[in-house]
């Protein structure tokens, strides 16, 4: 059955409803975030935040990419938002994990068997370092794939989380059913494919949406980077790098119109500052 979407900012979902909770962690939309039914991008929206909207967070999944929001509304009582999409007060990796990210749906699981030794990384490429290895035999579920081919699987369990390679692996199970993912512009979290964008050139962050302002840093070209708003023309994009957080031109980075119009607006005078961890 068809689920009735909740349009969140029209029903009063601000915190004078929802009162922090003892945790005392709160989210604050960017712009319009979209709130899902569980902590990834597969999920089903159920409804969104406005602007401004702050709603007490309870939860999160394993890497902090996504949390479980508080909402004040009759009709539903949690829902779940990227976390690099809002702002955020308090320690995050403080809350309990009550979700399991990026998991393939319904249908069979999808799992690898190691052939022999084989070396887990950090990313889905070979120039991202060795964090573990798999002994021939080892068998690990798989919950996500770097492309439509497949060449990179994210392979994760309780002691165990990374990618490895498609051809040193046996796969069970049909792959297309996972989720494409990649890694964020902090290279901490895995989320979905269409959440980061790459560089077309050395690109210079600033400090504002302006050629005059100061440079924070210069990342690579052929980065991922994660946008998190843009200016009204689109002109600038608002963009987390590893450790930095700045404003670079569009035309400096791979991104499609579709992209851009999905991104909250923020003028250089009311750029935002988060305080937690994507």
């Amino acid at each position: 059955m068809k689920r009735l979407m909740v349009y969140l900012a029209a029903v009063g979902l601000l915190a004078t409803a929802a009162a922090v909770q003892d945790n005392g962690v709160t989210a604050t939309a960017y712009g319009t975030v979209n709130v899902r039914s569980g902590p990834g991008a597969q999920y089903e929206i159920v409804g969104r935040l406005a602007a401004g909207d702050r709603v007490p967070v309870d939860g999160r999944d394993r890497d902090g990419g996504w949390l479980r929001v508080v909402l004040a509304v009759e009709a539903l009582e949690f829902g779940w938002v990227a976390s690099f999409a809002v702002l955020v007060e308090g320690d995050i990796f403080q809350l309990p994990i009550t979700g399991d990210d990026f998991t393939a749906g319904a249908g069979e699981p999808v799992t690898i068997t190691a052939y022999g030794l084989v070396n887990i990384r950090s990313g889905p490429g070979m120039d991202y370092p060795i964090i573990g290895q798999l002994d021939a035999g080892d068998l690990l579920p798989v919950i996500g794939r770097s492309d439509p081919d497949n060449n990179w699987l994210y392979i994760q369990d309780e002691e165990v989380e990374g990618w490895v390679a498609y051809f040193t692996v046996t796969l069970q199970g049909d792959p297309n059913a996972l989720p494409l993912v990649t890694m964020d512009g902090n290279g901490r979290a895995v989320v979905p494919e269409n959440y980061v964008i790459k560089t077309r050139f050395n690109v210079r962050l600033r400090a504002a949406a302006s050629l005059e302002a100061e440079t924070l840093g210069v990342i690579p070209f052929g980065r991922s980077v994660t946008p998190l708003a843009r200016t009204e023309d689109g002109g600038w994009l608002y963009v987390i790098y590893q450790e930095l957080i700045g404003w670079g031109l569009r035309q400096l980075f791979e991104i499609g119109d579709r992209q851009i119009e999905m991104l909250p607006v923020y003028e250089p005078s009311a750029t935002p500052s988060p305080t937690g961890t994507p």
